[in-house]
């Protein structure tokens, strides 16, 4: 029975062995073919094997950690940042001691910024907002963690549409504004003097308005008509407890909508 099991112990060694040899000779081929992903999935595997112990680990580890580099510097020039970006992270989280690991700081950068750019172009351009988080929080010493630092702090337009009957009159200027702290509790005093100093937009014919960029924060709006003769009419549409019904929070990066408002303009 001895002899049996020896016997068994020293084929299950050889298979394991075997296996492991296996493993390797795929993901090198893999690599040599430029399959990074497949090369990945191979050292992937036989990393999991209980049976792959220490000189294993250590020879794996630093051929999967390549393959990973390599796999995300080939997303990186194809300009597939998602994936690219998921494939840095795994690197520098799973192998953290490989020397590729300490050279991808700038390429991940990269990777973030042409990330957020698709993001910022796409239907919803909050989605770009974290990543160009990340990117300027992670990332400052490059030039891309820097330019995520400007974006996120810079102006933003405020636009929106008057469905109603847009004054004609050749006597009148239709006119929307944005003043911050709008309340309907405030005297006209109150509201003129900051109407005098408030960003404005011409109302366009078809009832378009669009503010140029403004800084971030919170603005109410208010709309109305200036006359020729210097006389002002305006008025805005406030809540039960004063405070104004259409806010802009215009915040980093993205333009603010108000979209449709139907809303009569005040012309007298």
């Amino acid at each position: 029975m001895l002899t049996y099991y020896g016997s068994a112990s020293t084929g299950v060694a050889r298979a394991q062995s075997d296996s492991i040899k296996a493993y390797f000779a795929w993901g090198q081929q893999a690599s040599q073919q430029h399959d990074y992903t497949a090369a990945t999935n191979h050292y992937d595997v036989l990393l999991h094997l209980p049976y792959c112990a220490v000189a294993c680990r250590s020879k794996a580890n630093a051929l999967d950690a390549t393959a990973y580099y390599n796999l995300a510097e080939s997303q990186l020039v194809a300009k597939n940042y998602s994936a690219a970006i998921n494939n840095l992270h795994i690197l520098v989280s799973r192998f953290a001691n490989a020397t590729e690991a300490q050279q991808v700081h700038k390429d991940h950068a990269k990777a973030l910024f042409g990330e957020c750019k698709q993001q910022l172009n796409s239907v919803s351009c909050s989605n770009a907002v974290p990543t160009y988080q990340q990117l300027a929080a992670q990332f400052g010493d490059t030039p891309e963690g820097q330019q995520a630092t400007t974006a996120l702090r810079a102006n933003q337009p405020v636009k929106g549409h008057f469905t109603s009957t847009i004054p004609n009159n050749p006597s009148l200027t239709p006119i929307a504004t944005l003043i911050q702290g709008l309340n309907h509790n405030m005297p006209d005093s109150q509201f003129f003097q900051l109407l005098s100093t408030a960003p404005t937009a011409s109302i366009q014919s078809n009832g378009n308005f669009i503010f140029s960029p403004l800084p971030q924060g919170i603005y109410g709006l208010a709309w109305g008509t200036n006359q020729n003769n210097g006389a002002k009419h305006f008025q805005f549409a406030y809540n039960s407890d004063g405070s104004s019904s259409y806010i802009a929070k215009v915040g980093p990066l993205c333009p603010y909508d108000f979209g449709d408002l139907n809303e009569t303009i005040p012309t007298s």
